[in-house]
């Protein structure tokens, strides 16, 4: 009897339609400088530490409406999920408020340095801190020797400074030359200011 050709038996898994490429989730840092005004309203200028509206009702026992009195620094939405604002304060603001609202009562110990900063005036370019530091090869040390233009709270929880670029190129320069009179090992402080006199000690220290 002849033999019958095999059929040849479908594939027990069928082929799988052409998958489509998953979309790439982007990672891109946002500048939370864009997100500083949500909602926006007039704000007022960073000048020294900031508070956040929850902890400054608690620290300096005013109601939340008060603080409607003042001009916050910043408004963020909330990343943790929440509907509201997160609006931050001058803490220097907030106390000055607390004391017009209670006259004579002890007010709590300010945060470290919650005074008002003096601000440079803005001379053309400016310059973020870490952008100059990077950029310029300097230690934080260095670049804090400068009076920075702004001063703004960002959205995770630290200042965002900036300062003006020709400060920061004449920084860099100055710091060049007195790295070079260091070379020789023979260091003269005279004429020299607190500041540039203490980048002269280090350098020569590491070098």
């Amino acid at each position: 009897m002849p033999k019958v050709p095999r059929t040849p038996s479908p594939s027990k898994s069928p082929s799988k339609p052409p998958s489509t490429p998953k979309k790439k989730r982007s990672y891109a840092w946002k500048s939370p400088i864009t997100e500083r005004n949500v909602g926006g309203g007039e704000l007022a200028v960073a000048n020294g530490p900031f508070i956040k509206r929850t902890k400054a009702v608690e620290k300096y026992k005013i109601k939340a409406t008060d603080l409607d009195t003042i001009k916050p620094i910043s408004r963020q939405q909330n990343h943790m999920g929440g509907s509201s604002l997160i609006q931050t304060y001058n803490e220097c603001d907030v106390a000055a408020l607390a004391q017009r609202l209670r006259p004579g009562k002890p007010l709590p110990e300010l945060s470290p340095m919650a005074n008002p900063v003096v601000l440079a005036k803005k001379n053309g370019p400016r310059i973020m801190k870490t952008t100059a530091i990077t950029k310029f090869k300097l230690r934080k040390a260095e670049i804090e020797q400068l009076t920075p233009i702004s001063m703004t709270p960002n959205a995770y929880g630290s200042l965002t400074t900036y300062y003006n670029r020709c400060d920061v190129e004449n920084l860099k320069s100055r710091l060049e030359q007195l790295r070079g009179a260091s070379s020789s090992r023979l260091i003269d402080f005279d004429g020299l200011d607190r500041g540039d006199a203490a980048a002269l000690l280090a350098e020569a220290r590491s070098g």
